[in-house]
């Protein structure tokens, strides 16, 4: 009988303690300050680098059905998940998913000063019954650094591959122009 109770609690902790190690490790959310520092990064470019950057970005990290509006300077994306069948005693089989939005605003402050802010929300799809069709959606804002940096950095790593490109149909631009204006007849 001992024996059995040193198992049972052996048993016991052997499932309760993975479920507190990981709540343990939950990632730290981050302050509103700390929050608006790795939602928002200013570039020395103009907004067509950041706007074309902030789009591959996106492509790169695997967002699907990607819109884009240069006109409001807004981008957006998701990610694609899985859904899983879950059963509730009321509404019978249904089923839920996560995905991720990603959300970029592009604003040129002034010449060659463009911001980027980024919001990412976390969406959890639930279709409660697979029969009558009852969706809902909820979004909440991620407030963990760490997809937003992953995020940032592959813009960065886009604007720092497009800024030559810009930089040279600068100096290209400037020389059309200096080249295409008539020089004085100093005869007439």
């Amino acid at each position: 009988m001992n024996k059995l109770s040193l198992a049972l609690a052996a048993l016991a902790m052997a499932v309760c303690l993975p479920g507190q190690v990981t709540a343990r490790e939950k990632l730290p959310e981050l302050s509103a300050s700390e929050l608006a520092a790795v939602q928002s990064r200013t570039y020395p470019v103009s907004e067509k680098v950041v706007f074309s950057s902030a789009v591959a970005a996106l492509q790169a990290a695997g967002y699907l059905g990607i819109e884009a509006s240069k006109d409001a300077g807004t981008i957006s994306g998701h990610t694609d998940a899985k859904s899983k069948l879950m059963f509730n005693i009321f509404w019978g089989l249904g089923k839920k998913k996560y995905t991720q939005t990603a959300q970029f605003l592009v604003e040129e402050m002034q010449p060659g000063q463009t911001t980027l802010r980024l919001n990412l929300f976390l969406n959890e799809s639930k279709t409660r019954s697979i029969v009558f069709g009852n969706k809902a959606t909820d979004a909440m804002l991620i407030r963990q650094g760490e997809p937003y940096t992953a995020l940032m950095q592959l813009v960065d790593a886009e604007v720092a591959r497009r800024k030559p490109l810009e930089a040279k149909a600068d100096a290209a631009t400037e020389s059309s122009d200096t080249a295409g204006t008539p020089a004085s007849d100093p005869e007439g």
